[in-house]
């Protein structure tokens, strides 16, 4: 989706997935306008990359996120939004909303959130 609509823009993208080079995505992490990752490897790059910078981040989206805490990565998911600025948009899409998504929401919610 991203390759669809992204050529229409300046945009550079990384995906950033366990199996791959942790050192070919550290050389292009810091440059990358959006980056797609799975938990585990974000915290990773969070931690362990000198120039990955998350206090520019502007916009954190997760998608299903209720699968992520149903599937035991509440302890990661929780990590990345306490590694992450307090003031950005937070974007949680989940086909249900079960009691732990609603405490993560509540986390990372403003007096003016919508629910959808």
């Amino acid at each position: 989706m991203l390759r669809s609509f992204g050529g229409l823009h300046d945009l550079s993208a990384a995906l950033i997935i366990g199996g791959k080079d942790v050192e070919l995505e550290r050389k292009h992490i810091a440059t990358m306008n959006i980056i797609i990752a799975t938990p585990g490897r974000l915290i990773q790059h969070l931690d362990e990359t000198c120039n990955f910078d998350a206090t520019n981040l502007k916009v954190l989206v997760m998608d299903e996120v209720d699968r992520m805490l149903d599937m035991g990565f509440k302890q990661e998911v929780d990590e990345i939004v306490k590694n992450l600025p307090k003031k950005m948009q937070t974007l949680l899409f989940s086909a249900t909303v079960t009691k732990s998504l609603k405490d993560l929401a509540r986390v990372r919610s403003s007096k003016d959130a919508e629910y959808i």
